[in-house]
């Protein structure tokens, strides 16, 4: 019978845990590459439980500096005075509640989007086979065939992550803007979060467990860094 998971509930005590973690992992290649795409996961799959208040918190710890974490509070605490109930901006169905039923912004015209949940290369040579389906010719790789790289279904109001380099994917809510007073701060809180990448939702997380993420060649070892965050 299998032992029933251990809840952490607390920053201090995740980090009275990190040295056994941190052998676990390095124990095994497989989980500490699937723990570098989403660190909360590997945690649940070692046999701990981390509840959704402390999900938050150390999603915002390992994402952004502490100047972000303090901006990002005082837009959501403007954001919830506004709105005069609690939501999660995060949670993109929560937002679309808010933001159309509670308040009853002007509905948006934007859709679902698919996105690549492959490595870079399988990204790369989808996107080869797509273009060669449209000019009538196919391409064929040193390796075979080519294939379309697997894909996610991401809700409609989902913050686009983008790599400062590549430069931001214009936000579906700037249409929405100067329609209500929410949107101004919103739009702020989602553009800091669309800077730095998000965790890997389950289905990558579990494609990277499975080493099914091509063009990845990675030996890694974590080890503890002590600093205050």
């Amino acid at each position: 019978m299998a032992s029933a998971p251990h809840t952490i509930r607390s920053v201090e005590e995740l980090r009275a845990q990190v040295p056994a973690i941190l052998k676990r992992l390095n124990a095994d290649q497989s989980l500490l590459l699937a723990a570098a795409a989403n660190p909360v996961l590997a945690l649940e799959e070692l046999g701990y439980r981390i509840p959704n208040e402390l999900h938050r918190e150390l999603d915002h710890r390992i994402r952004f500096s502490a100047t972000e974490r303090e901006r990002l509070a005082t837009l959501v605490a403007r954001m919830h005075e506004i709105a005069t109930v609690p939501f999660d901006p995060d949670d993109p169905a929560d937002l679309e509640r808010i933001l159309f039923t509670r308040l009853e912004l002007p509905e948006l015209a934007a859709s679902p989007v698919r996105i690549a949940i492959t490595g870079a290369a399988g990204a790369t040579e989808g996107a080869k086979e797509m273009s060669s389906r449209r000019s009538g010719t196919r391409e064929q790789s040193q390796s075979g065939p080519m294939s379309i790289a697997p894909t996610i279904l991401q809700h409609r109001l989902a913050v686009r992550y983008h790599a400062t380099a590549a430069g931001p994917e214009p936000d579906v809510l700037l249409a929405l803007a100067g329609t209500h007073p929410i949107v101004e701060p919103l739009l702020e809180y989602r553009a800091i979060v669309a800077r730095h990448a998000p965790f890997a939702p389950r289905a990558l997380y579990e494609r990277v467990r499975r080493g099914a993420i091509g063009g990845v060649s990675l030996k890694l070892r974590a080890r503890l860094h002590r600093r205050e965050v």
